[in-house]
């Protein structure tokens, strides 16, 4: 089931996987670690489809982690290696559905 509360940060990077319930959709975005801002959209699923199905939401998961790597492989020079387990958002970016 989507938890948009967590979210899988990359060592020191700087970056994070911001995963974001908004409408009706669930969405990837790559962050800069504690804010939005610049954030760029990576994957999205209805939320509807990864709700009702655990396979689709583990290849969901492991879809957005990939096009994070390949995003910030191709726009930032960045290469990633491993992510760090999960972790609560930013308090002041928990609003809740959008």
């Amino acid at each position: 089931m989507p938890k948009p509360n967590k979210q899988p940060e990359l060592g020191h990077s700087g970056y994070r996987l911001a995963m974001r319930m908004e409408g009706r959709m669930w969405n990837a975005y790559c962050a800069e670690n504690g804010t939005m801002e610049r954030a760029a959209l990576v994957a999205s699923i209805p939320l509807d489809l990864a709700q009702a199905n655990n396979v689709l939401y583990e290849g969901f998961m492991m879809l957005a982690q990939c096009a994070m790597a390949e995003h910030l492989k191709l726009h930032k020079g960045i290469y990633v290696a491993a992510y760090k387990p999960p972790s609560d958002a930013p308090e002041h970016e928990r609003a809740g559905h959008a």
